[in-house]
């Protein structure tokens, strides 16, 4: 939630306690639920604190669950590591923390407020550092015969294009150690890895910013069935209070601005109700043809101006970015076949490999920065220098073809 000033109309007061509203929300949820056992993968802080507010706030959350015979395990990830966020704060007598420097295993207090049919272990082990490389699941013990045995770990697993690799591990490695359910922290979006035994991503429990849609919150567990042939019941549940989303809005080669922005409120609405009275934070992507391409990319234009209104009619709705990146009603096709200097331009995008080898990447971000110098005359959206990544170059590919044909074709 950086950067929020630079922001207009941004609610910031909002938007700054909204991880806080999620935590509190999440205990809450485990007093009501009578729940015995929170776990917490790594990652609650997200870097050094600045005062000690925010660490004695944690222990204050921490503390209403102790209160209430609730236990806590959690372990330190890349960005609370026990470096970088040092224990200068006394947990309630209810948290355990697992050390950095080898696996530990804890046990679940028996008590007549949360009776065990079955004994319950707690396998788990912190970072000591932000950098951790090894695979610290070949380390942790194998499982606890008669009992129902839980791992902790804080990984990208074999790699995630969206997150830092640490602590790279592999399903199979946490199959071998025989556990009943495996609690992974680090990817932010929740994920059932694998069924059999269950491996899953909880996921953040608040977003952060558009690249993190949809709901957030964490993963309510049950388990049944016996050690070793256990049943688990994961259920997602939300603790969310600022739900971002991203609407990509089509526009045909009919369409005026009007109708784009009639589109935009509709799917506004539907991301609205989806938001359960949320504050619902939007970015508005407008893609695709439009026969007003040169009203909506005017340097001069009202566009977004109109966009915000039409969606700020909804209350709880902030309208974070409005993304243009329509073209002209240019016909490719006819280009293709009519030859001159447009047909031999769409030539060499159609025969360029769809793939990111350094040499290809350089040429779609030179484009990018001549079409940047145009800029005053049009506001389209384009990305920054260096933007052009592996993931979704054949898109980055598409968006510079058509802007330099739509620049040159109104040139000509």
């Amino acid at each position: 939630m950086k950067g929020l000033e630079r922001i207009p109309d941004a609610p910031i007061a909002q938007l700054r306690d909204a991880t806080r509203d999620a935590f509190r929300n999440a205990v809450t949820y485990a007093i009501n639920e009578r729940l015995p056992l929170v776990v917490i993968a790594g990652d609650i802080f997200d870097e050094a604190w600045q005062t000690m507010t925010t660490g004695l706030w944690v222990v204050e959350q921490l503390r209403r669950l102790s209160d209430e015979g609730i236990h806590v395990c959690l372990i330190r990830g890349n960005h609370d590591s026990a470096s970088d966020v040092p224990a200068r704060l006394t947990w309630p007598r209810r948290v355990h923390e697992f050390a950095a420097d080898r696996p530990e295993t804890f046990q679940l207090p028996e008590t007549d407020e949360f009776p065990q049919s079955v004994p319950v272990f707690v396998h788990g082990q912190s970072f000591a550092g932000r950098a951790v490389t090894e695979d610290l699941a070949a380390n942790y013990p194998h499982r606890r015969e008669g009992a129902y045995n839980i791992g902790v770990l804080h990984t990208s697993l074999e790699g995630n294009a969206a997150h830092a690799t640490y602590a790279p591990t592999s399903v199979s490695v946490l199959r071998e150690l025989g556990y009943d359910y495996w609690a992974l922290g680090h990817i932010h979006q929740r994920a059932i890895v694998s069924q059999q035994p269950p491996v899953v991503y909880a996921g953040n429990m608040q977003g952060r910013h558009v690249r993190e849609i949809g709901p957030r919150g964490g993963a309510v567990v049950t388990l049944g069935g016996g050690p070793s042939q256990s049943d688990a019941e994961i259920a997602f549940v939300d603790f969310d209070t600022v739900r971002w989303n991203e609407l990509v809005v089509e526009s045909e080669d009919d369409d005026v601005a009007d109708d784009l922005i009639a589109k935009a409120a509709a799917a506004c609405d539907t991301a609205y109700a989806e938001a359960g009275g949320r504050l619902l934070a939007l970015r508005v992507r407008f893609v695709g043809v439009t026969a007003e391409y040169d009203r909506i990319t005017a340097f001069d234009s009202s566009f977004e101006s109109e966009v915000r209104s039409a969606l700020r009619q909804r209350s709880s709705v902030w309208i974070e970015k409005v993304v243009v990146q329509v073209r002209p009603p240019i016909d490719l096709d006819e280009l293709r076949t009519g030859g001159g200097i447009l047909g031999l331009l769409l030539e060499d995008f159609d025969a360029a490999p769809q793939q990111s080898d350094d040499e290809r990447r350089d040429e779609i971000d030179a484009i990018f920065r001549k079409l940047r110098q145009k800029a005053a005359r049009r506001q389209i959206d384009l990305p920054a220098a260096g933007v052009v990544f592996d993931d979704s170059f054949a898109t980055w590919s598409d968006l510079a073809r058509d802007q330099l044909l739509a620049t040159l074709h109104l040139s000509d």
